[in-house]
């Protein structure tokens, strides 16, 4: 279950469960919660993702558990998860799960603090953040390393250079149209993004106001996603083992429906990866 199939994110989490899921002869069933219904009267309405009725015909069918990819539940869902036998694993949860929940994630904390450590590592002291969703859990612990780089740096954030996106590049592009439309003498010189899609969209943003990156402007992201290294330039990235978190997704719900206790959260550790949209601050204009 994810909350789009849209996200290359999401697409490659789930990747990484199909060949898990294959390795143990598993079959995998994927849905998710954007779809648009098709509300005409000649179309039979089909039973809504993480209802109660979706939860029992899960059940009904015999489904191994069930795999959440950044999608929210409820407790009352979760609870009734119980009474049916049915376990649940959350991979990049955008909230704090519910007990009984068994959630997978990243060291988010850690990849902010070292992007934007590194970034102040090559002189840049006005480094911005845009965010994911402004619940999300995992972007929230992104902007809480890059503001314990700050602390470690003893440099001064400036609030205005902390910008709400949306883990989207429109939302990046945004973001980036909104920085530079601060005063130039307030504008980054570096910004720090919550994923590869938005700091995609802060670069185009820089480019439609006429800076280089990374000459006039650093930019990192996070995921490590397809687009990261095929963008031009590469972009430097904070990756997280997306496939792996696939992979382990379908590992954890086996030992789950087995009765193994698999313990609470689990983080996989991070990496900055450095490539071409990274340099050293740049000379006063």
């Amino acid at each position: 279950m994810s909350d789009s199939l849209k996200s290359p994110y999401a697409m490659e989490v789930i990747s990484g469960a199909a060949v898990e899921s294959q390795h143990m002869g598993f079959g995998l069933t994927v849905w998710q919660l954007d779809e648009t219904p098709d509300d005409s009267p000649s179309t039979p309405r089909a039973i809504e993702p993480l209802s109660e009725d979706w939860l029992r015909l899960v059940a009904s069918r015999g489904y191994v558990g069930i795999v959440l990819v950044t999608a929210p539940i409820s407790e009352n869902l979760v609870s009734l998860a119980g009474d049916l036998n049915i376990p649940i694993v959350s991979v990049d949860s955008p909230q704090v799960p519910p007990r009984g929940v068994r959630e997978l994630g990243a060291t988010n904390w850690r990849g902010g603090k070292d992007a934007t450590g590194y970034l102040f590592s090559l002189g840049h002291r006005r480094i911005a953040f845009v965010s994911g969703p402004p619940r999300s859990v995992p972007s929230q612990d992104r902007m809480q390393g890059y503001l314990s780089a700050y602390q470690i740096a003893d440099v001064a954030v400036d609030d205005k250079l902390i910008v709400e996106g949306g883990f989207t590049f429109e939302s990046g592009f945004t973001a980036g149209r909104q920085l530079f439309t601060l005063p130039r003498s307030q504008w980054p010189t570096a910004v720090f993004a919550a994923s590869d899609q938005s700091a995609l969209g802060v670069i185009e943003a820089a480019r439609a106001t006429g800076l280089r990156v990374p000459r006039d402007l650093s930019v990192i992201g996070f995921d490590d996603t397809l687009m990261a290294w095929s963008s031009s330039p590469q972009l430097t990235t904070v990756r997280q083992p997306i496939r792996q978190l696939g992979a382990l997704s379908i590992r954890t719900l086996s030992d789950a429906r087995k009765g193994i206790d698999t313990g609470g959260a689990l983080q996989l550790t991070t990496e900055l990866i450095v490539r071409g949209t990274t340099a050293p601050m740049p000379e006063p204009m």
